[in-house]
């Protein structure tokens, strides 16, 4: 289960998401067979971030452009961040960040283990189409549609005996390794069959 604190503040949610990522990464990157030294980003030299890094990257703006999806289906204001705030788009990001351990990060890291057994193929171009295949298959948009919903829907918060009672939000799929493995192993057969009769079967994605 994901929960809220009512009472916590701010800064404490930032720091408990952003040790949960920590872990995030480094189970992720065990799993999938991938060297991590944490997550580092040059946004005037993004290309010369380490693969998985780039990779992260390339995943994210996939997943990031269906929660810009599900928050305008749903009406709501994408500045409207609850961890994310300094950005027009804040919301959406906080929207993305639901699905990091489950789609962005697995996806991410299989990518990269791909990659190294086809190094003719972008490293981006394998990252979006993976991730694109993740989405669709988890039906992402929809689930981000319904977290949403589920977000704002009125609450009442017990004060039984002075604490605030912890409000679910729905519960958190588990990681997916195995799911975002799969599909490399589907990839590799695809890419195959593209090179044999010299077309692209998958496109590229988002």
């Amino acid at each position: 289960m994901c929960y809220v604190f009512p009472d916590a503040p701010l800064d404490v949610l930032r720091g408990m998401e952003g040790a949960r990522a920590k872990e995030t990464y480094r189970v992720l990157s065990e799993q999938l067979g991938v060297r991590w030294y944490g997550r580092k980003f040059d946004r005037n030299t993004p290309e010369k971030d380490d693969p998985p890094n780039q990779a992260i990257n390339h995943a994210s703006t996939a997943v990031m452009a269906a929660a810009q999806v599900a928050v305008a289906a749903t009406g709501t204001l994408p500045q409207l961040g609850f961890i994310h705030e300094d950005s027009g788009i804040a919301f959406a990001l906080d929207v993305a960040d639901l699905f990091r351990d489950t789609i962005t990060v697995p996806c991410a890291f299989a990518s990269v283990k791909e990659q190294r057994k086809r190094p003719d193929q972008p490293l981006e171009r394998i990252a979006r189409q993976m991730t694109a295949r993740a989405m669709r298959r988890e039906q992402v948009v929809t689930k981000m549609i319904d977290r949403i919903k589920e977000l704002f829907d009125v609450a009442v918060v017990s004060r039984g005996g002075g604490e605030a009672e912890v409000i679910p939000l729905g519960g958190r799929p588990t990681v997916d390794a195995a799911a975002a493995q799969s599909d490399a192993v589907r990839f590799d057969a695809a890419a195959s069959t593209a090179s044999s009769t010299g077309t692209d079967r998958e496109g590229d994605g988002p």
